[in-house]
């Protein structure tokens, strides 16, 4: 199933109205896209110039462990049941830190129940959804953080000095290093601010980006290799981000984390519309 949204900007205003091209920048984000599946959560642009635009599905179709209910823990699962390593050149990882879909690809031919059970599931008729990669997953976060928390300005995610050479604008707290544009978006404490779309926002919107139970955390299907060959190179984790957890009350949200497969986190399916 998919659909073909027409839009074109106005020489004259900012406004979009129906026209020749092709994808979703005239919405607003978490506008109900529901032709496309979902909810707009925003968009990146890759090095070749080619920008995509974001639909995440509502809260109550993202597969769920079955030890868990997917009305109270929507999209709690682990990568996997067990920390066996995803091998991959740093070409792949550097590939895997944009395009979400190659990265869910690798993780499920190489049998990681974090993204096969992704692949088999047709959702709002749509069977084209994945696991976000870093960019995109911050991308979503950065359009529809669920709170008016500070966000994490950490200066680098990783074990050593090696990954800020090797990481610096991919896996830095708070920049989106693929913005439209071909810009670096770097955040500050109170940028992104709280979304204004009503659906969500922490604690009346359904489909506010926030948990309480056992994780605050999110999966991203990028893995956490350092692109040095050398011995602390981890493909044993993957990243996830720090949204909220009342449990845990965290204040410091839009964090990196290099997480280990068997932990439990959470998973956000996400689909692709190439802006035409």
């Amino acid at each position: 199933m998919g659909g073909i949204l027409h839009i074109t900007r106005s020489a004259t205003s900012s406004n979009y109205t129906r026209g020749t091209a092709t994808g979703l920048s005239g919405f607003s984000y978490g506008a109900n896209v529901a032709s496309f599946g979902g909810y707009y959560a925003g968009a990146i642009q890759w090095p070749d110039g080619s920008v995509y635009d974001l639909v995440i599905p509502p809260k109550n179709t993202w597969p769920t462990d079955p030890a868990f209910s997917q009305t109270t823990f929507p999209g709690l699962t682990k990568w996997s049941n067990t920390s066996t390593a995803l091998n991959c050149t740093d070409e792949q990882v550097r590939l895997f830190s944009y395009d979400g879909k190659a990265a869910t690809n690798a993780w499920a031919t190489a049998g990681f129940i974090g993204a096969t059970d992704i692949q088999n599931k047709t959702i709002n008729g749509f069977n084209d959804w994945y696991v976000p990669s870093v960019t995109e997953l911050y991308e979503i976060y950065r359009n529809l953080k669920p709170t008016a928390n500070l966000n994490s300005t950490a200066n680098i995610v990783g074990r050593h000095s090696s990954y800020a050479a090797a990481y610096t604008g991919i896996y830095q707290d708070g920049v989106q290093p693929r913005a439209v544009g071909n810009i670096t978006f770097v955040g500050t404490s109170t940028n992104p601010a709280q979304t204004t779309a009503i659906d969500f926002i922490y604690p009346t919107g359904s489909e506010a980006l926030v948990w309480s139970g056992p994780s605050g955390e999110i999966w991203a299907s990028t893995p956490s290799k350092d692109l040095q060959s050398d011995s602390t190179d981890n493909q044993f984790n993957t990243w996830s981000l720090t949204t909220i957890q009342v449990s845990a009350g965290f204040i410091s949200p839009g964090a990196w984390n290099s997480d280990a497969k068997t932990n439990l986190n959470f998973r956000v399916p996400v689909r692709r519309i190439l802006r035409t």
